[in-house]
């Protein structure tokens, strides 16, 4: 089969989902490199700034909610105006019945997506969902349709690239905070999904309050403007040192101001994937929702709680000890690249020493 000139991808509407969804466009971008195969990614136009530096992704194409008759019908529309961009493989990374008739009004010559909601006709490759792929972490989930699309399924960590604007928002707010050179950890209390996934506020604030104590660190509570309250109320049992931040940015800037963070802290929600994907050290606490499917993949992420359960706030001792003694690793880390910037620097002429040295900084 030869190499389709373009791909359209329907990603999910999901900020965390959206990130372990990167692996899947890298792969598709390498498969189909040398036939310069244009990606182009669908997504709600709040998380359009995931994709827009992203060198696997050629545009991105806004697609807004569709609830209702008058959703309905502006699927009939959009999808029908895209028609004249031939596209020749459509890949469905979201279940519901309406981005499977959204992507069928496109008249994409493949449709690729799981069979699930009633959308197996609107399909020409319709996946089944076995119990291993239902089971599966949400990024091999995706990479499953990718592959069918003729990528690699071989996972990897999410890699997230930052618009440039999303670094001067970011700079805009810490030089409004005067944290402009000093090293800040980001705690984010607040879920998009709803408070049934939130660790409780008080221990976000003993959190912070140990941060800023024992470790000398500024700490960012962040969140929508719809979180403003409940920031602003943790920041202030916090104390001085402790910053609410919430709806100061859009989702360029909380990225950045995340990726330029010592230490991220928060529950299972797409601050903690985007921390990750910026190799940001990153403690994820789970409540009702399963590390096996949904935990953020990255080198430096730690996890509490298995799943399943709806009282995380049974495990505030745990999280206070964990986020501790993380802060400690941390030091211990910029301790020991201090030491070995001034070695190398004082012993100029150990070409084997540094050799090995050089690789630590």
């Amino acid at each position: 089969m030869s190499a389709p000139a373009s791909i359209l991808v329907r990603v999910p509407n999901w900020l965390g989902d959206c990130i372990m969804a990167l692996p899947a466009l890298v792969n598709l971008r390498k498969a189909f490199a040398a036939s310069q195969t244009r990606i182009v990614v669908g997504c709600r136009p709040h998380l359009s700034a995931v994709f827009e530096a992203d060198p696997a992704v050629d545009a991105v194409l806004p697609c807004p909610p569709s609830q209702g008759l008058a959703g309905a019908w502006r699927l009939w529309q959009e999808g029908g105006r895209l028609r004249e961009r031939d596209f020749q493989t459509g890949i469905l990374l979201t279940n519901s019945f309406s981005t499977a008739f959204w992507l069928w009004r496109t008249a994409a010559r493949r449709r690729i997506g799981f069979a699930r909601d009633g959308r197996r006709l609107l399909l020409t490759d319709a996946e089944p969902l076995t119990p291993a792929l239902a089971a599966a972490h949400q990024s091999d989930y995706y990479l499953h349709l990718a592959a069918v699309a003729g990528a690699s399924p071989e996972p990897s960590q999410p890699v997230l690239v930052l618009p440039r604007a999303a670094e001067e928002e970011a700079r805009a707010v810490c030089h409004g905070l005067d944290l402009t050179g000093r090293d800040y950890a980001v705690i984010a209390p607040v879920s998009a999904y709803g408070a049934v996934k939130d660790w409780p506020g008080a221990r976000f604030a003993e959190v912070a309050r140990q941060l800023i104590a024992d470790h000398g660190l500024q700490v960012l509570i962040t969140g929508v403007e719809a979180d403003k309250q409940a920031c602003e109320r943790i920041a202030e049992q916090a104390g001085t040192g402790c910053h609410s931040v919430a709806g100061k940015t859009g989702l360029s800037g909380f990225m950045a101001l995340v990726a330029g963070a010592r230490l991220f802290v928060g529950n299972d929600s797409g601050g903690a994937h985007v921390a990750a994907a910026c190799a940001v050290p990153t403690l994820v606490i789970f409540g009702i929702t399963e590390p096996s499917r949904t935990r953020p993949l990255g080198k430096a992420v730690f996890i509490l709680g298995e799943g399943g359960t709806v009282t995380p706030d049974l495990r505030d001792p745990a999280v206070s000890e964990y986020a501790t003694h993380l802060a400690q690793y941390l030091q211990r880390e910029r301790e020991t690249h201090q030491a070995v910037a001034l070695w190398v620097e004082l012993e100029p002429d150990n070409v084997e020493a540094n050799g090995t040295l050089a690789t630590m900084l």
